[in-house]
């Protein structure tokens, strides 16, 4: 059986780490890299397509690019990524923690836990996890060796190692032809997994402790608090990087947000409701002209893209407001403002009423914001 508990904390520490307090840097750019010979005492911040770390690193390391290759001996605090591919080399003494849209890969020996969302994830023979494997993945191979518990959720696992505590699954879609077990692998603790029927994948002279089947409802409509909580964290992550691009093409935008909303509170509010309503009904009625179909297509897009930044903006607002209220002494950068703005935001919506009334109002100023430029006079 899952350790809720324990899950509850790992997705805490997801949220957690982008909103250290004590970040003295924060790079927005195409290329980065960080060669040997450099040395970074601090966390350290970064938004690129390519970004190479081959230098030390004694702080976080918290990465969002398309490709990034992490390749050190001496990467001395956690690793965040979001990326499409990942290739971490060398040695992590924190924990990593990435969503990657592809595959992360995994010549590294990590100290402490990998967390995973993603496609694909492969560990290689020589190297090893000292803590614990959670995951959320199509395929999982594990070559090296696991000293931890595997927890999640793979519809297919190549095995050619020990794991050294429990293997806690489900498996939803897991076929029994996809999973390699190799007749060396062995799992020293106990086998719990959840899945539509039961499933061999596991010898009993492979598994130290009992192995322990759950079956799943087909038609359960309800979501575990490992469900819930995951769509949360993915939530955050997907905000949070829509944000670090949004920041870097249009900080002013951003820095000047606040001042207007507090210029005009009511009137921006009037002016989101305004257009959130007669926004659709516009679109409708330009796309019923053969002239106007294809404006109506491309508005309709950007309508989409604004109804989801207004979530980004929202997120900033607060965020930006609790921290000149509570935190004046304390210098954050903006990605902090951000990300410490979309954990209060996701919270906000979990409670009834009041929290739903005040992301309604966030919502609407965000809105205005995003929208009432376009209709400005030049």
């Amino acid at each position: 059986m899952l350790k809720k508990i324990s899950y509850f904390f790992l997705f805490f520490s997801l949220f957690a780490l982008p909103l250290s307090l004590f970040a003295k840097e924060e790079i927005e750019t195409k290329q980065v890299k960080v060669s040997v010979d450099q040395t970074i005492n601090h966390n350290y911040y970064v938004a690129g397509e390519n970004i190479e770390i081959y230098g030390t690193i004694n702080g976080d390391l918290f990465l969002a690019g398309e490709n990034i290759l992490i390749d050190s001996a001496n990467i001395n605090g956690d690793v965040f990524v979001v990326a499409k591919n990942v290739d971490i080399k060398g040695n992590v003494k924190g924990n990593v923690r990435a969503i990657v849209g592809e595959k992360l890969n995994l010549t590294a020996d990590v100290e402490r836990n990998v967390s995973f969302a993603g496609k694909d994830l492969s560990l290689a023979n020589t190297n090893s996890i000292k803590g614990h494997l959670s995951v959320w993945a199509e395929k999982v191979d594990l070559q090296g060796g696991l000293v931890g518990n595997l927890e999640g959720s793979m519809q297919t696992l190549v095995l050619n190692n020990s794991i050294g505590g429990s293997a806690n699954l489900y498996l939803w879609q897991a076929q029994d032809n996809n999973w390699q077990i190799s007749e060396t692998a062995k799992i020293n603790g106990d086998v719990n997994y959840h899945a539509l029927q039961e499933k061999n994948f596991f010898k009993p002279e492979q598994v130290a402790g009992s192995i322990n089947f759950t079956k799943l409802d087909k038609n359960q409509n309800s979501k575990s608090i490992t469900d819930i909580l995951w769509t949360m964290v993915l939530k955050f992550f997907s905000l949070l990087v829509a944000g670090m691009l949004a920041l870097y093409f249009f900080k002013s935008f951003f820095h000047s947000a606040m001042a207007k909303v507090q210029a005009k509170p009511w009137q921006l509010i009037l002016w989101g409701l305004l257009f959130l309503l007669a926004g659709p009904l516009v679109l409708f009625l330009v796309a019923m002209t053969i002239i106007g179909l294809p404006v109506a297509v491309i508005a309709l897009v950007l309508w989409v893209i604004m109804l989801y930044m207004a979530q980004v903006v929202s997120a900033w607002l607060i965020g930006w407001w609790l921290k000149h209220k509570f935190f004046k002494e304390k210098n954050w950068t903006d990605l902090s403002v951000l990300a410490f703005g979309i954990l209060v935001l996701i919270i906000l919506c979990k409670i009834p009423v009041l929290g739903w009334l005040v992301v309604v109002y966030l919502y609407l100023v965000s809105f205005a914001l995003l929208i009432k430029p376009v209709f400005a006079k030049k």
